[in-house]
């Protein structure tokens, strides 16, 4: 399974905040829910770190405690897991 503790999310956030563009940065760094539609905010973070080259771990800690993702699916690491390799299946389709 993924593990969300494996990594800092402040470091994923950093590593990556260049390649994923500054709207998806933005999502990465935010502290609260400001835009609706949380599970396309969610789905576009995680796209954006496949394209970027990031780990499903890497994505799982970065998204662990982001508001857009605990404010819909609280601590539910099924979701999280699903939500990854569901966004990367479809990312990877894209390419």
């Amino acid at each position: 399974g993924i593990d969300p503790s494996m990594h800092d999310p402040k470091v994923v956030t950093r590593r990556y905040r260049r390649a994923v563009g500054p709207q998806v940065g933005a999502l990465l760094a935010a502290t609260r829910v400001i835009w609706p539609d949380r599970s396309t905010r969610v789905f576009h973070m995680i796209a954006a770190l496949v394209d970027a080259g990031a780990s499903d771990s890497e994505i799982a800690s970065a998204l662990w405690s982001n508001p857009y993702f605990t404010d819909k699916w609280g601590d539910d690491l099924e979701a999280l897991e699903h939500q990854i390799h569901r966004a990367r299946r479809l990312a990877e389709e894209k390419r």
